[in-house]
């Protein structure tokens, strides 16, 4: 009985199409229904790979945020660092000067820019790209190590900061709707993928001379990854099981109730004990049943008897 697919995920999909219209596309053509079938996979594969890339396997959105959030501190804090050194050290060109006061102020007039969020990062980007034609020169007159100037790292800077735009907008475009045609994009190339071996293996059996193989030539990737898939599944159930059940969901509590804590006991001999204490301990109230708590019980311990010391002589 032929393999089914049933565990692969989008990311599976993305690098099994990639790679069967690739490197495998000569076994698929040479199927009659391979060959029916090559633009409509064609298409599926275009359409996931449209799909934002948090859902086909490309980096979470928070990491790849973080990253360009680490790129626009690096090239904020060495322009600011560099243009300060200019500023610090003396005997100076005027002119140099003068150049490197207004890069500082068209692109970081300050480092607390550099701790703002996200979308803050994002409009200062598009603004210094708009400031940086006015500075062209100013940046070309300060040389950096190898060759290059600090225009490079102003466009760096610009750069970086853009890609956090770019980044959040992506990640807007993933809403429900998105998700919802992402399951149906997951649940057709899934069914497509099965019926297209069916296909194949009965054009086998009814071509004379086609060889067997020929099917593990056009699906062998998919095979090894529903099997990578399969091997992680049977893993975590296996460690479930070992790990046994979490959480304290359905378990039956005790009803609550009153403790009473006695009274102190004497100090030293030669005093009377101290009167009982009565202590209520106010019951819990177990949130998971929806039941109202028992009410505490007054009741008091009699005072432990007296005790007299030992008479003077």
């Amino acid at each position: 009985m032929p393999q089914t697919y049933a565990l692969l995920n989008l990311t599976d999909l993305r690098l099994g199409l990639e790679d069967l219209l690739s490197i495998r596309r000569d076994a698929l053509l040479r199927t009659q229904v391979g060959k029916a079938q090559e633009s409509i996979l064609e298409e599926q594969r275009k359409a996931i790979l449209a799909l934002p890339a948090p859902l086909t396997g490309g980096k979470p959105f928070a990491e790849e945020l973080a990253l360009r959030h680490a790129e626009v501190d690096s090239f904020g804090m060495g322009i600011w660092y560099l243009t300060e050194a200019y500023l610090r050290v003396p005997g100076v060109d005027p002119a140099i000067v003068e150049a490197v006061k207004r890069v500082r102020h068209a692109l970081i007039p300050n480092t607390d820019r550099l701790r703002d969020a996200y979308p803050e990062q994002a409009a200062a980007a598009e603004v210094r790209r708009q400031n940086v034609p006015s500075i062209v020169e100013d940046l070309l007159r300060i040389p950096l190590a190898g060759g290059k100037t600090l225009y490079d790292w102003a466009m760096g800077f610009v750069y970086a900061g853009e890609r956090i735009a770019t980044t959040l907008a992506q990640r807007a475009e993933i809403n429900a709707g998105t998700r919802k045609h992402a399951m149906t994009l997951l649940g057709e190339t899934l069914h497509m993928l099965n019926e297209l071996r069916q296909d194949v293996i009965a054009e086998i059996e009814r071509t004379i001379g086609m060889p067997t193989e020929i099917e593990h030539d056009i699906f062998g990737y998919f095979d090894v990854l529903e099997s990578t898939r399969a091997e992680a599944k049977r893993a975590l159930e296996q460690n479930q099981a070992i790990a046994g059940p979490t959480s304290t969901r359905g378990l039956t509590f005790p009803p609550p109730s009153t403790q009473f804590i006695q009274g102190p006991s004497p100090s030293s001999p030669g005093y009377l004990g101290g009167p009982s204490s009565t202590r209520v301990i106010a019951p819990l109230r177990d949130s998971s049943s929806g039941l109202s708590p028992i009410p505490p019980s007054t009741g008091t311990i009699a005072p432990p008897p007296s005790v007299r010391g030992p008479k003077r002589i």
